[in-house]
């Protein structure tokens, strides 16, 4: 009998070997958990902040506050401002221990030339350059060596310009905000003629004469008479013309009559609910709400809230 050929009996041999390999358990495959690969997983975890936080920085650009209700992620249990201009992501839900129930702090900032960068987490401040919105900084609980990637890429985001005119209007909106506080002095303390101008110049006696001052404002003040508040803003830093600044709220109460000054209501001791009518350069908002003879302010109508103008 003629024997097998050699590549016959090298495909028998092949077979029996598979056989061998199929009855022998596999050895199990272990994923090793070192230290570097959890860092650059938790590294990536912190990384899915930044980029759910962009539509919010995005935001920051033309308002002091924007919604971040239902934003979250596998990583982040949700994002929230808690001052003007500053985005606080916190870690939860599927992250790391070692992030979870941590903050990453991102604050705007303003240059110069009206563009936006973004400190992030303990970055160090940016030199010569004012928070956007006077948003306040927070130290961030997330360690640095997790937060480094997320904050390059947050750095690196493209910065927005700002409108002049935008940036304008937002400062001024600031200076509303301030002036809410010498609305409610007014609200609660001026029952007669009398204690309208003791609550008046005890609010004028505050900040050394100025009543409120920030670095868009140079003062609130209101009038011991009248009740009128004047908002003066800062020309320099709000990018205002000197002498074209000011805004004036001035406070009505309602009667029977209608809507009378709270200076006169105040004489005739009877006081309803008290409505402001705010006035720039132009009146025709206050006049048309039924504030009529409200008094003027100088700032230009383009760049005062449209309740304003």
């Amino acid at each position: 009998m003629k024997s097998q050929s050699g590549p016959f009996r090298r495909r028998i041999g092949a077979g029996i070997l598979a056989l061998c390999f199929d009855a022998m358990p596999l050895p199990s495959i272990a994923v090793v958990d070192s230290p570097v690969s959890r860092l650059y997983e938790i590294r990536g975890q912190v990384m899915e902040g930044a980029n759910l936080a962009r539509s919010v920085m995005n935001c920051v650009v033309e308002s002091p506050w924007c919604p971040t209700d239902g934003i979250s992620g596998n990583y982040v249990s949700a994002i929230t401002m808690m001052a003007p201009g500053e985005i606080d992501i916190i870690y939860g839900n599927l992250a790391f221990k070692e992030i979870s129930g941590k903050t990453l702090s991102l604050t705007a900032y303003v240059t110069p030339a009206l563009n936006i960068v973004w400190r992030c987490g303990n970055q160090p401040e940016p030199q010569g350059l004012q928070s956007l919105w006077w948003g306040d900084y927070v130290p961030s609980t997330v360690d640095d060596q997790y937060s480094v990637a997320a904050c390059a890429a947050i750095t690196a985001f493209p910065s927005r310009d700002m409108d002049l005119g935008d940036a304008i209007r937002g400062r001024v909106a600031q200076g509303l905000r301030y002036a809410a506080y010498a609305q409610k002095w007014i609200e609660q303390f001026s029952t007669t003629i009398w204690s309208l101008s003791a609550a008046a110049d005890s609010f004028n006696s505050l900040s050394m004469g100025v009543g409120i001052y920030t670095p868009f404002l140079s003062a609130i003040l209101i009038n011991n008479g009248t009740g009128e508040i004047m908002v003066n803003y800062n020309s320099a830093t709000v990018g205002l013309t000197p002498g074209q600044d000011t805004l004036v709220l001035s406070p009505y109460a309602f009667t029977e009559g209608g809507f009378v000054p709270l200076a006169l209501a105040s004489g005739m001791f009877y006081i309803g609910s008290i409505e402001w009518g705010c006035t720039s350069a132009s009146s025709i908002s206050a006049t048309n709400r039924g504030f009529a003879g409200a008094a003027t302010g100088t700032l230009p109508p383009e760049y005062a809230p449209p309740e304003c103008r």
